[in-house]
Parts: C-alpha cells; sequence; structure tokens
C-alpha cells in the first residue's frame, strides 16, 4: 500500500504466482465493507496495481483485503484529511 497515510487515493499492488479468482474490498475498523475496489473476477498472474479513491470516507484506519483463491491478505491503511 503507497502511500500509508494516505489522502485521498492509495494504491494497492499485489503479484499473482498464477491465475486466481480474485477480490480486492475495503473494510472500517467496525468491520463493514465500505468500498470494493475489485468485485470478485478471475485475474491472470502476474504484478496488479489498483487504486482506492477515498475522498467520500472519514479519516480514520481501514482495512484492505486481496483475496486470491484460497490465499487472504490484509493491510491497514490511514486515511489522513
Amino acid at each position: 500500500l503507497f502511500p500509508n497515510p494516505f489522502n485521498p487515493e492509495l494504491s494497492i499492488s499485489y503479484a499473482l504466482p498464477k491465475d486466481a479468482l480474485t477480490r480486492v474490498v475495503v473494510f472500517n475498523t467496525m468491520g463493514e465493507e465500505v468500498d470494493v475496489i475489485l468485485p470478485e473476477q478471475m485475474t491472470r498472474s502476474g504484478y496488479h496495481t489498483y487504486y482506492w479513491n477515498a475522498a467520500d470516507q472519514p479519516s480514520g484506519m481501514y482495512f484492505i483485503q486481496v483475496q486470491a483463491g484460497n490465499h487472504v491478505d490484509t493491510q491497514k491503511a490511514i486515511l489522513v484529511k
């Protein structure tokens, strides 16, 4: 995740070693899904970058979750306005 803290755009990058059903979502600290960056879809292997514009979200901590196949990776990002 870059930059972190961010305002208002966050870059989310990850690498897939093989094609996988992938989903990228954002949760708030209450565990509520606040945005879907990438709806569940088959994604080719390789390096991927997506951007989340949080201009309509309040300052605070968010959790960015990348789900790819059986693997789930969650990282925190801080939005500072």
